[in-house]
């Protein structure tokens, strides 16, 4: 599971979830912070109870809120 790299000033102690409809459902809200092909946006869509949408990746939804 891909963790991130402690910086020289900071450390973060974060690591990767995987991806899943189980997983998505289990946060109150998931950041669109950058837009990838490699993202399966259908099922972020479907079972993220909140998106909060940076890149205008969707126009309209009840669960997206554009930022």
């Amino acid at each position: 599971m891909p963790v991130f790299p402690r910086k020289r000033d900071y450390h973060f102690d974060l690591e990767s979830v995987p991806l899943s409809a189980q997983t998505l459902a289990s946060y109150d809200c998931v950041i669109l912070a950058t837009d990838h092909d490699g993202f399966d946006y259908a099922l972020l869509k479907s079972h993220a109870q909140l998106i909060v949408d940076t890149r205008g990746r969707w126009t309209s939804a009840p669960n997206i809120v554009s930022a």
